[in-house]
């Protein structure tokens, strides 16, 4: 197979099935991670594509590539997730046979079990594959319990399964070590915009000097730590304040609000709330450096961020941080908070050491680009679509 584009000869009347019934702008990683792939499979070869959704989100996103991209709704019954299921079981095979389809790419990992046609898998989640841990609730073991037994057939039934790191891969494999063979790792991106794309953020802290942490505030994320690590660096770093990036509206988001009141931080502790991308962006760039104390992940698109807007960082000490950042990265105990305000406070007050982290940063963010990711894609796609 050509390392670049494809021949026309080669690609002729080829068209690809994508499953995006489940994925949406709601569901944040798997949307960004199907629309930056999708752009770029567009530009590297002559393929076709019907797109499977349920709304017009990715249709809207992806209005630039309509010569390429067909886009097949589903009714309006259907939107619910056992009569989805009863769609993408049943019908969607169906209907992408009858377009001549020759290969289903399931986008959200939910594989079409009944289908004739080759399926290839994308698995985003880590609560299939990851061990259960002690600080997990009940609702996050029933998640990892079901979550698993789909993972289960998905993996055995797909005829390849695509990874977003090496780390769940690995997860994977020793969980299904039969499947082994047949998974592959194709790793997230994130989309660089240029300085005159990026939005400013207008608030009264924006001079100041922060830090920033980026994720929805739910338990795996660990902003309890953080806040108590926080408290340390501010008796310390009277000056440094700490933005917090990401939806909060969730229980345990007003139990850690609640906490930043009793640890009296709610004039140096700024929650946003969700923001787009360009203003996060933003925030980065302005963020004296940005910190990660995230206890579990498959793979960690904010610490990518960071280095790619040349943001230093401080994250946690687990396997997907270390695959991405590489040493480009302070790590820190995630779960003691003297540690990790020991290792921000002595960075705080070491600007070379913070540029020269920058640096690297850059270096290492330049190995993930969409680009590489959609040529990894189109690799594993050809296994199936070669002309015979």
């Amino acid at each position: 197979m050509p390392k670049n584009k494809l021949t026309k000869i080669e690609k002729s009347g080829i068209t690809i099935a994508i499953d995006a019934l489940a994925i949406s702008r709601k569901s944040a990683g798997s949307f960004t991670v199907l629309i930056g792939l999708v752009r770029e499979l567009v530009n590297l070869c002559d393929y076709k594509f019907v797109i499977y959704v349920a709304c017009s989100d990715i249709e809207d996103e992806l209005g630039s590539c309509k010569e390429r991209i067909d886009y097949v709704y589903t009714p309006s019954w259907a939107k619910k997730f056992l009569l989805r299921l009863f769609w993408q079981q049943l019908i969607l095979p169906k209907l992408a046979r009858k377009s001549g389809c020759k290969l289903i790419y399931s986008a959200a990992g939910y594989p079409e079990l009944l289908a004739s046609l080759p399926v290839v898998s994308h698995q985003q989640n880590l609560w299939s594959f990851a061990k259960p841990k002690q600080w997990w609730t009940v609702k996050n073991r029933i998640k990892s319990f079901l979550r698993r037994r789909i993972a289960s057939s998905t993996l055995r039934s797909s005829d390849a399964n695509i990874f977003i790191s090496d780390y769940l891969r690995d997860c994977a494999n020793n969980l299904f070590p039969e499947t082994k063979d047949k998974n592959f790792t194709v790793h997230n991106a994130v989309f660089c915009l240029d300085g005159h794309a990026l939005k400013d953020f207008k608030a009264d802290w924006i001079d100041k000097e922060f830090c920033i942490s980026v994720g929805s505030v739910i338990i795996h994320k660990n902003y309890e730590v953080l806040l108590r690590a926080f408290s340390i660096i501010n008796r310390n770093c009277p000056d440094l304040y700490l933005i917090i990036v990401g939806n909060y509206n969730t229980i345990y988001g007003q139990r850690v609000k609640d906490l930043c009141q009793r640890l009296r931080l709610n004039s140096r502790v700024i929650f946003t709330g969700a923001l787009k991308l360009e203003e996060i962006l933003y925030l980065y760039k302005k963020a004296v450096f940005s910190i990660n104390v995230s206890l579990l992940e498959g793979f960690g698109i904010p610490v990518l961020e960071s280095l790619v807007m040349a943001s230093p960082v401080i994250c946690s000490d687990i396997p997907a941080f270390r695959e991405i950042a590489s040493d480009a990265a302070i790590y820190c105990n995630s779960r003691i908070p003297e540690d990790i305000a020991e290792k921000a406070i002595r960075f705080y007050a070491d600007e070379n050491k913070r540029r020269n982290l920058a640096t690297k940063g850059l270096e290492r963010a330049s190995k993930f680009s969409w680009n590489n990711s959609a040529k990894k894609l189109l690799v594993i796609f050809d296994k199936f679509l070669r002309v015979q």
